[in-house]
């Protein structure tokens, strides 16, 4: 997967989330919460953002990387990457309510595995959708 991938790399946060912003009530004015922050593919952060979200910021996403080399397929890998990282993270905790966590991110990564492999079979570079393929909890959340 990752040999796939454009070797694009700039500053990313790794954490973008509501509580880490600042705002003024119409724009995000700050950004705090620096310390997981590395050098990567500004991508990546959507796709987490993304994830982590729900979908809730698919659209603003798309609209911010759309023009950037090979956005979707980048999107798509990146958050089969986050995916997969959070089934980890979970099985490897074990908290509460593990069994139902565990089934919805396996059919989740499931389905993105397969959207994945079916772009990289047709090498299509088309649009990609990842919103809604995270609806649950993400690290942190009670």
């Amino acid at each position: 997967m990752a040999l796939s991938l454009p070797e694009v790399r700039g500053l990313v946060h790794n954490d973008l989330s509501r509580e880490n912003g600042l705002t003024d009530g119409t724009r995000i004015t700050g950004v705090i919460d620096w310390e997981g922050a590395l050098y990567g593919d500004p991508v990546y952060e959507a796709a987490k953002a993304n994830w982590r979200s729900g979908g809730e910021w698919a659209g603003v996403l798309q609209a911010r990387f759309s023009t950037w080399p090979d956005d979707a397929w980048r999107l798509l890998a990146y958050t089969l990457h986050v995916g997969l990282d959070d089934l980890r993270f979970y099985a490897r905790i074990g908290e509460a309510g593990e069994a139902g966590r565990m089934a919805t991110y396996l059919r989740h990564c499931s389905a993105l595995a397969t959207q994945f492999e079916a772009e990289r079979t047709c090498k299509s570079r088309g649009a990609v959708s990842t919103a809604g393929e995270r609806a649950d909890l993400h690290h942190g959340a009670p």
